[in-house]
């Protein structure tokens, strides 16, 4: 190969719209969405990108099952009385951002090794950061759907 030569990566295709349902109290999730939200391109497969999903639906879930049982008697998520952002009510956008934030924070670490130069351990010790900031937000919002304040402060 000259050293003219340049490598176009191959992508993973068009990115394949997935519907993740679990329990009928939870709302679907669009892989789709979830793509275009956090920004996730087209390179990341779509069955990473399916699983990943799934890992942290099931993740979220497991956090918020008291939450569900509490409110049991309304049919969904989307029920529960409360305030709306764009026509959706707050517990959806909080939930979908709760399962996104997750999902992201797993594809960030899990695609973080791809480049093992010293370039590339920089660039990863970078997205640390951004790691923690991904699973904060997760907290945050499952926090906001618990009605926990997003801190806890003890005075010692």
């Amino acid at each position: 190969m000259s050293s003219n030569s340049v490598i176009i990566p191959h992508g993973a295709g068009d990115p394949v719209d997935v519907t993740i349902a679990s329990h009928n109290f939870w709302p679907e999730l669009s892989s789709n969405d979830f793509r275009n939200i956090m920004r996730v391109g087209g390179t990341i497969p779509n069955t990473r990108v399916e699983a990943t999903l799934i890992a942290a639906v099931i993740a979220v879930n497991k956090e918020l099952q008291k939450f569900r049982l509490t409110w049991a008697l309304y049919a969904g998520l989307e029920d529960i009385p409360a305030d709306q952002v764009a026509g959706i009510s707050i517990y959806v956008h909080q939930y979908q951002a709760a399962v996104f934030n997750n999902a992201k924070a797993d594809l960030v670490e899990r695609y973080r090794d791809f480049d093992s130069t010293n370039d590339g351990h920089d660039e990863a010790d970078k997205l640390e950061e951004t790691i923690d900031d991904y699973r904060r937000k997760s907290r945050e919002n499952i926090r906001a759907l618990l009605g926990n304040p997003r801190t806890t402060i003890e005075l010692l």
